[in-house]
């Protein structure tokens, strides 16, 4: 029914599919961090792609950015004073 409904939008993610290879596309959607996960997670349910592939290309994919947060997280912990904020590594995590 959703894939009836939304036949035309999913045509061109279909045929992108097909040109460049499943894993090749929905990991270099992952890693570009341009469309958000469940607008991927959701087209690559509409199409034929195996769970395998969705699943690793999910996991490589999101790898960097839980690795910026959780470098967030520790150094915002250490943050101590106002002062802490303007550190090196404060920096080159806003950056």
């Amino acid at each position: 029914m959703i894939r009836g409904k939304y036949a035309a939008k999913l045509e061109r993610f279909n045929e992108k599919i097909v040109a460049h290879g499943p894993a090749s596309y929905l990991l270099t959607l992952q890693l570009m961090g341009l469309i958000p996960y469940f607008v991927i997670n959701s087209l690559a349910a509409l199409t034929n792609v195996s769970l395998f592939t969705f699943v690793w290309t999910t996991v490589v994919g999101s790898l960097p950015i839980i690795v910026i947060y959780t470098f967030a997280g520790r150094q915002l912990f250490l943050v101590e004073s106002a002062r802490d904020i303007f550190s090196p590594s404060i920096i080159a995590l806003l950056l």
